[in-house]
C-alpha cells in the first residue's frame, strides 16, 4: 500500500540551520539524534556532481533509475525517493522519502542548475541549509502549498513515470538553464522515456529546436503546476549552466528557418557590411540608463556621421516566439513593454534624422526573440544594457561588444562571467565605472529588484563613451 504523510506548514515552527562548510559534526553535537549527518550531507554532495556538463547526478539518476537516494541523518538507513512537488517559480523543487521518518531534500536556484541544497527533517521539524542562495527555502514555499490544499505527500506508485518540467519565460534562462540539460537528457535518449510539461517556449517549440523526441504536454500556464503535481509522475527541473556551441547552432537554425521578411531584410542589410554595423539597445524597465534619447542619439551620431558604410539596429524587449499563445496577461504585458522601448527607439531615431538625414538607422524593438538572436549575429558589435538584451547577441555568437551599466553590477565585474555561460562567446567590455554615476540616491527597490540590482544609472561624460565607441568600431572594422 502506498504511503503518505503530512507536513507542516507552519514554517515558523521549524528550527533554521546555516550548515558552514565542515560544521557537520558540530551540528551534528548541537541538534543530537543525527549520527549519520555526515553521510547524509556526503550523500547529497555527490548526487549534485555534475555527470554530464548541464544534467546532475540526481536528475541522471531519476532519469535512468527513477529514483535517487538518500541516507537518513537519524538512522543511517538509505531511502529511495518516493515522491517530489515542483513550484510553479520554477525555482524550487521538494523531493520527498518517506519511509519510517519522513526527510524532504530542496533543490533551489535555476540559474545555479538547481543543486540539492536543504534537508528537511520532519519529524525533528529541523531545515538544515547548505547554501545562502536568495532562491533557497522560505516560508512562501510552505504557504504555496498551503494555500494549494497539498499539505498531504503521497507516495508514488513503483511504475510511476517521470515528467520533466520547463518553460522559464525569460529566453536566456530557458536557454542557458533548461535547453541546455535537455539538450544533454535528449542525447542520452532519456527523451524518449520522460515527459515534458512546458509552461513557456520563448524561443520555439523544444522538440523543434532540440529535434528531441519528448512526449510534451500541451502547455499550460504556470497557476496549472498543482495539476502536474498530482499526476503520480515523479516531477522534477533540471537544470544545466552552461551553453554550448551544438546548443548555439540549434536555436539559430531554428531560428534561421522562422525569420519574417522584415527580419530577413534587416539581416542581409547587416551582413553585407561586415564589421561595419553597431547593435544598440533601449530599456525602459529597470536598470534604466537617464537621459536615454539624449544619450543614445549623441552616441549614434557620432559613430554614423561622415560614414555612409555604417549603420545601427537599435533593439530592445523582444516578443517570445510563443507569443500568440500565451496566456493573456503574458501577451499584454510583453506588448506594453514593448510599446514603452518602441517611444524610445522612435525618438533616438528622430533625433538621429534630424542631424543626418540619410542615416541607415533601423528599429528593431518589439520584433521576435528568436530573429534579433539570427539578425544579431552578422553585427559588427554591440553597445548594450546588461542584461538579457546583450545574451541575444553575447551568448549566441562571438560577436564583441561594449556594455553599459549601474555601479552595483561594475562591482562584481561580471565580464568573465558573462562570457563562461556560453562557450561561443567573446568576452565583454563594460563601461568604466567612473564613467557611471547612480541615477537617484532614493530609488526605492523591493528585496527582488534589489538581489537583480535593478537601480538606475546615468552616463557622466557622454562624449568620453563616444570615443570609446569609436575605438572599439576602429578594432573591429580593421579586424574585418
Amino acid at each position: 500500500m502506498l504511503k503518505s504523510f503530512s507536513i507542516d506548514t507552519e514554517y515558523e515552527s521549524y528550527l533554521v540551520v546555516d550548515m558552514l562548510p565542515g560544521a557537520s559534526d558540530l551540528i551534528e553535537q548541537e541538534l543530537g539524534g543525527l549520527e549519520f549527518l555526515k553521510q547524509t550531507l556526503d550523500g547529497v554532495s555527490t548526487n549534485n556532481i555534475w555527470v554530464n556538463s548541464n544534467l546532475r547526478g540526481y536528475a541522471h539518476s531519476i532519469l535512468s533509475q527513477g529514483s535517487f537516494a538518500l541516507v537518513d541523518p537519524k538512522s543511517g538507513h538509505r531511502y529511495p525517493l518516493s515522491a517530489t512537488y515542483t513550484f510553479e517559480d520554477l525555482q524550487t523543487i521538494f523531493f520527498f522519502f518517506t519511509d519510517n521518518s519522513p526527510v524532504g531534500l530542496v533543490a533551489s536556484d535555476l540559474a545555479a542548475g538547481f543543486p540539492l541544497s536543504t534537508i528537511i527533517l520532519f519529524e525533528r521539524k529541523i531545515i538544515i541549509h547548505l547554501t545562502d542562495s536568495f532562491w533557497r527555502l522560505g516560508s512562501s514555499h510552505f504557504a504555496t502549498m498551503a494555500n494549494r490544499g497539498d499539505q498531504v505527500v503521497h507516495e508514488c506508485a513503483p511504475d510511476h513515470g517521470v515528467c520533466l518540467v520547463a518553460g522559464d519565460q525569460n529566453f536566456a534562462h530557458h536557454a542557458w538553464n533548461e535547453l541546455s540539460s535537455l539538450q544533454e537528457i535528449a542525447d542520452q535518449g532519456f527523451d524518449r522515456t520522460a515527459s515534458l510539461a512546458v509552461a513557456h517556449e520563448p524561443l520555439g517549440p523544444v522538440n523543434d529546436i532540440l529535434g528531441s523526441h519528448f512526449k510534451v504536454i500541451h502547455k499550460f500556464p504556470k497557476a496549472r503546476i498543482p495539476e502536474i503535481n498530482r499526476s503520480g509522475k515523479i516531477t522534477f527541473c533540471s537544470a544545466g549552466t552552461v551553453i554550448d556551441s551544438n546548443l548555439v547552432e540549434k536555436i539559430v537554425g531554428f531560428a534561421e528557418k522562422n525569420l519574417s521578411a522584415f527580419a530577413l531584410e534587416v539581416r542581409d542589410k547587416v551582413a553585407s557590411r561586415p564589421g561595419s554595423s553597431l547593435w544598440v539597445s533601449v530599456r525602459t524597465r529597470n536598470r534604466t540608463l537617464s537621459e536615454q534619447v539624449e544619450v543614445m542619439a549623441t552616441l549614434i551620431k557620432d559613430y554614423l556621421r561622415d560614414r555612409t558604410d555604417r549603420m545601427v539596429i537599435i533593439d530592445g524587449h523582444s516578443l517570445p516566439f510563443d507569443q500568440d499563445t500565451d496566456a493573456p496577461y503574458n501577451q499584454e504585458l510583453n506588448v506594453e513593454i514593448a510599446r514603452h522601448d518602441a517611444l524610445v527607439a522612435d525618438q533616438i531615431v528622430a533625433a538621429v534624422k534630424q542631424d543626418i538625414p540619410d542615416a541607415e538607422i533601423v528599429r528593431f524593438v518589439g520584433r521576435k526573440i528568436h530573429e534579433s538572436i539570427a539578425v544579431g549575429l552578422h553585427a559588427g558589435f554591440y553597445f548594450c544594457h546588461h542584461g538579457t538584451v546583450q545574451h541575444k547577441l553575447g551568448w549566441f555568437s562571438g560577436v564583441s561588444g561594449l556594455v553599459h551599466c549601474n555601479r552595483d553590477i561594475l562591482e562584481n565585474q561580471p565580464a568573465n562571467w558573462v562570457k563562461q555561460q556560453s562557450r561561443v562567446a567573446s568576452l565583454p567590455v563594460y563601461l568604466p565605472a567612473d564613467l557611471i554615476g547612480e541615477a537617484s540616491e532614493n530609488q526605492e527597490l523591493g528585496a527582488l529588484q534589489q538581489h537583480l540590482r535593478h537601480n538606475d544609472y546615468k552616463i557622466l561624460d557622454v562624449h568620453r563613451a563616444s570615443r570609446i565607441i569609436a575605438e572599439f568600431a576602429d578594432t573591429v572594422e580593421r579586424s574585418v
